[in-house]
């Protein structure tokens, strides 16, 4: 099965086995895109587990959603986007 390319999460549902599922599968070259990260206590701290995950390298915290990609090429870092 190849790799998933771009995944969109809303956070509702079984948004955790899902996450955990897509990320096994993902690769240098996927980008995930996750919403509502920070609605509400267990929607931050599932972003704040994301962000401390090995499976996934950048992050970027937008405030109404998360991007993560999993290249580990890169260094681990999470960027916080004010604007």
């Amino acid at each position: 099965m190849p790799p998933l390319e771009l995944v969109r999460i809303s956070l509702s549902g079984n948004y955790r086995e899902f996450y955990a599922a897509a990320s096994q599968k993902a690769d240098e070259s996927s980008l995930f895109i996750i919403e509502g990260i920070n609605k509400g206590k267990e929607e931050k701290r599932f972003w704040r587990e994301i962000v401390a995950d090995k499976h996934s390298v950048v992050t970027f915290d937008l405030y109404y959603c998360g991007i993560v990609f999993f290249d580990r090429k890169r260094y681990k870092q999470n960027y916080i986007i004010n604007f």
